[in-house]
């Protein structure tokens, strides 16, 4: 008998936003934990396997912008998110 043992190996995934105005953080949530970036800064991280992630509103002196798309699945096929904040 064999036993196989597979690893996932870990990709890259890139997330920038669009729509905040300079000088604010943007972060994201992802395999339990969050990265921050200033605005107009991509955030890259490296996951295995498929991975919800969730974007946060942003509170700036203009008002709390949302994301869109708030939140949704990454997978080694699927590795560039644009998120878009708004008013």
């Amino acid at each position: 008998t064999e036993i196989a043992y597979f690893k996932e190996v870990p990709y890259k995934v890139t997330f920038e936003e669009n729509g905040l105005p300079a000088g604010v953080k943007w972060s994201i949530t992802i395999a339990g934990q969050t990265y921050t970036a200033w605005a107009g800064q991509a955030i890259t991280v490296y996951v295995t396997g498929d991975q919800t992630w969730t974007a946060s509103p942003v509170s700036t002196y203009r008002g709390l912008y949302f994301p869109s798309p708030g939140s949704g699945t990454v997978t080694p096929t699927n590795t560039f998110v644009n998120i878009y904040y708004y008013l």
